[in-house]
Formats: C-alpha cells, structure tokens, sequence
C-alpha cells in the first residue's frame, strides 16, 4: 500500500461498515502508511476479523486495537509486540481466534494472553513464555488447540499443558518437553494432532504419547527415540500420518513402522 492508498482508506466514509480487513499482502512500510492504517482501524467499530501480521506494528499499534472490542479473529505475528502490547490485545474479550507468533510477549505477555477467556484456537510460538507463562495460558478452558513451539518451555511447562484436558490440538516442538513432560502431554486423551519435534523425547516419552488412543497425526521427528519407542508407537489405533524422521531408530523399529498402514507416513532418513 502506498501513501495516497492509505489517506484515501483514512477518508473512506464507510470504514464503520467494514467487519473483516486483511494486509496479509499488503507493505506498510512507506513514510505514514502505517500511521494513516493504525487511524483508520480506531474507525472501524464493527470489526470482528482483522490480519496485520508483519507490519512492525509495535506496542502503540496494539493498544489501537485493543479498542476493537468486537473482534474476534486477530493474526498480529511478526509486529515486535511486548508485555505491553498484550496487555492492550487481553482486553479483547470476544476473540476466539489469536495468532500472536514471533513477538517479544515473554511470560508477562502470557499473562494477559491468559485473561482472553472465549479463547478456542491459539498460535504463540516464539515469544518466550517459558513455564509462567504456559501455566497462564492453561487457564484458558475453552482453548482446544494451541501451537506454542520454540518458548523455552520444559517439563514443569508441560505439566500446566496436561491439565488442558479439552485440547484435541497441540504444538509443542523445539521444547524441552524430556520424558517427564511428555507423561503429562499423555494425559490429553482428546488430543488429534499432535507436533512434539526436538523435544528430547525418549523411548519412555514414547509410551507415554502411545496412550493418545485418538490421535491421528503425529509429528515427533528428531527425538532421541529408538526401537522400543517405535514399538510404542505403533499401538496408536487411530493414527492415519507419522513423521518420526530423525530419531535413532534401527532395524527392528524401522520394521514394524513400515509395517503399518498409514495415509502419510515419513519414516527415517
């Protein structure tokens, strides 16, 4: 979008009207672009779906629509959002659906994350939230899927996860789950999908997960799982897509998984 674009948007007499707007492909970048943008949005009262990822936004930007209290579908990744900026998105009390990945929310952040109480879908990966910060989110009872990979969350992070009984959705990859965790991640008996990549799960993590009688697909790639773990593994009954690539699976295991009958499967490499 260029300057002239955003001043017509900012003169627009129906922005009121307006229930769903996306830049997903626009660049707000120009010199007052995103300004003019940020001025139109306080306009835009009856607004319920909103997508400005990747455009820098900041703090200021979220404290504008924070005031966007219909809302109940956000995407703000990429914006360089803090502890502060969340604060503003938590008191959006009617969304249901929040992607905040790649942000600097950190465990503070979470907090406010946390009080978002009508919240179904959530995507916070990359912001650091660390155990606090997960047991904030596992406040969230209406919450069934959740992707909250690379956010230096460890055993004691996973047990929070675990009392999330109602998730039938879970992304945890690039955390130090460890066997431990992985007990508490076999706890969620609605999970479906389940992503738990380098997440320094054994062979006894694997039986753990192999207690997930509904889940369907499975991405555990790059665990230290070897054999006895495969031979977990393939009790899943419902399990129709495996990725469990990468692991240090021999002969034996390698057998019995390729053995299985699978939709999709990607083995080992």
């Amino acid at each position: 979008m260029n300057y002239q674009a955003s001043e017509q948007l900012l003169q627009s007499q129906f922005l009121g009207n307006i229930i769903e707007l996306s830049f997903s492909n626009q660049t707000l970048t120009q010199s007052g672009v995103l300004s003019n943008v940020i001025k139109s949005l306080i306009l835009m009262k009856e607004l319920i779906t909103l997508d400005i990822s990747y455009q820098k936004i900041g703090d200021a930007g979220s404290n504008t629509i924070g005031q966007l209290i219909k809302l109940t579908k956000l995407y703000v990744c990429g914006n360089e959002i803090s502890s502060e900026g969340a604060k503003s998105i938590g008191q959006l009390k009617n969304l249901t659906y929040l992607s905040v990945r790649i942000n600097h929310l950190g465990s503070e952040g979470a907090k406010s994350i946390g009080q978002l109480e009508k919240l179904r879908t959530l995507y916070i990966a990359h912001n650091q939230i660390g155990d606090e910060g997960i047991k904030s989110i596992s406040q969230l009872k209406e919450l069934t899927t959740l992707y909250t990979d690379y956010n230096q969350i460890g055993s004691g992070g996973a047990k929070s996860i675990g009392e999330m009984k109602q998730l039938t959705e879970l992304g945890i990859s690039e955390n130090n789950i460890e066997d431990e965790g992985a007990k508490s991640i076999g706890q969620l008996i609605y999970l479906r999908k389940l992503s738990a990549s380098r997440c320094r799960i054994g062979d006894e993590g694997a039986e753990s997960i192999s207690k997930l009688i509904n889940l369907t697909k499975l991405s555990i790639n790059t665990n230290p799982i070897k054999d006895e773990g495969a031979l977990h593994i393939i009790k899943l009954p419902q399990l129709k897509k495996l990725d469990i690539t990468r692991c240090s699976i021999k002969s034996e295991g390698k057998k019995v998984l390729t053995e299985m009958k699978l939709v999709f499967k990607t083995l080992y490499h």
